[in-house]
């Protein structure tokens, strides 16, 4: 079974609200020590400013100056997450999960959601029932959790139990340098839309998620063509679902 991912953007939004926002609330971190503090607000100033490899020597410098400094730990799992380094993020998180087991309990759904892409699967439930059991989730999210933990089930039934398959290049007419994902099929089968993540310096973080077109024509798909405006705009966060009506 397949189910819609979130949009990469949406997941650091909301880690550097947990990160930023409630470490900050009552002016205290989860360390004292001031150099490793101010090494974290200069990785974070850097992330901010699009400068990914910089944050992430100042986030382990933060880290060096205080161990269980839990908050770097997070920030520079979100930064990893930013450059696609998913290995390395959720690495990050599960040391930021020995620091403090019970701080951000939301993360544990982000780092299981890593997880799942990387076929971790045994990880992913691991982290999915932990966030389960914290009071602070809400029944939608709840049926999102579980969902994801089917989705575990049947790729780890999947993996036991293998089926032949052949499959077929699309061509580069759809296959590009980026990753493209989410396609929709028209009633024919005769044109597609699909979401291409592309790098855009217009976007907050150097790269975005477009929608493209293109249609079969003699068994072979047509070069992509990027919808445009109004459809795609600077940041657009674009759906896993599309419905095609044509004839």
């Amino acid at each position: 079974m397949i189910i819609g991912k979130q949009s990469r953007f949406i997941y650091i939004m909301i880690l550097l609200f947990y990160t930023v926002t409630l470490s900050a609330q009552d002016d205290r971190y989860s360390t004292t020590s001031k150099s490793a503090i101010k090494s974290y607000e200069d990785g974070r100033r850097l992330f901010n400013s699009k400068q990914d490899a910089k944050a992430v020597e100042s986030l382990k410098d933060a880290i060096s100056k205080d161990a269980s400094f839990v908050e770097a730990y997070m920030l520079l799992a979100t930064v990893y997450e930013a450059m696609n380094k998913k290995d390395e993020a959720i690495d990050a998180y599960k040391k930021s999960f020995d620091v403090s087991a019970s701080s951000f309990p939301y993360n544990y759904y982000v780092c299981a959601q890593l997880e799942l892409k990387t076929c971790r699967y045994d990880d992913a439930e691991k982290h999915l029932n932990k966030y389960l059991s914290f009071k602070s989730v809400d029944g939608k999210r709840k049926l999102e959790v579980d969902q994801l933990l089917e989705n575990c089930k049947f790729a780890k039934n999947a993996l036991l139990h293998p089926v032949p398959f052949s499959p077929v290049n699309m061509g580069d007419g759809i296959n590009s340098e980026f990753s493209e994902y989410y396609f929709s099929f028209s009633v024919d089968q005769k044109t597609m839309i699909f979401t291409r993540d592309i790098k855009d310096p217009r976007a907050t973080f150097g790269h975005q998620e477009d929608f493209f077109l293109s249609t079969s024509k003699d068994g072979k798909w047509t070069k992509a063509m990027q919808l445009g405006a109004p459809v795609n705009t600077a940041d657009k966060i674009t759906s896993s679902r599309i419905n095609i009506a044509m004839m």
